[in-house]
């Protein structure tokens, strides 16, 4: 395992959060720090992603090469501890309401065992609390 580190930034390409994970190759890595840009996006519009002293820039790396269970399982569980390292730090980026949105949706599915991302994809709504429902209509 290879430690990386991610800068969150903004439109003014100003660093507005940081967070460092594991990972065994530079294409998983990647697909995290996308992950927890989405996480941020309504205070981050990019990232920067390092390996040491070395920027790690991936044109487009092949995802097929993973199945869709492979990197929801190890990169679920790096995504989801660094939401909420982000979540609890002083970045900018811990005050938007997207990332605790994406933290909430992933400890749901966490917690589920991956039932509620099925569930989801075929009926919106479905893995929620009924309390949750009722405030969604």
């Amino acid at each position: 395992m290879t430690t990386y580190r991610v800068y969150l930034r903004d439109a003014e390409k100003q660093i507005v959060g940081r967070a460092d994970f594991d990972s065994d190759n530079d294409a998983r890595a990647l697909l995290v720090a996308r992950m927890l840009r989405d996480a941020c996006s309504d205070k981050c519009a990019g990232f920067e992603l390092w390996q040491n002293t070395r920027r790690v820039d991936l044109p487009c790396p092949n995802w097929s090469k993973f199945s869709a269970d492979e990197i929801h399982a190890k990169v679920q569980t790096i995504v989801l501890e660094r939401e909420l390292a982000i979540r609890d730090s002083r970045w900018t980026v811990a005050e938007g309401t997207r990332l605790l949105e994406q933290t909430l949706r992933l400890l749901k599915e966490k917690r589920s065992g991956g039932l509620a991302r099925t569930q989801a994809a075929q009926n919106p709504g479905a893995g929620e609390p009924k309390a949750e429902q009722h405030e969604r209509r």
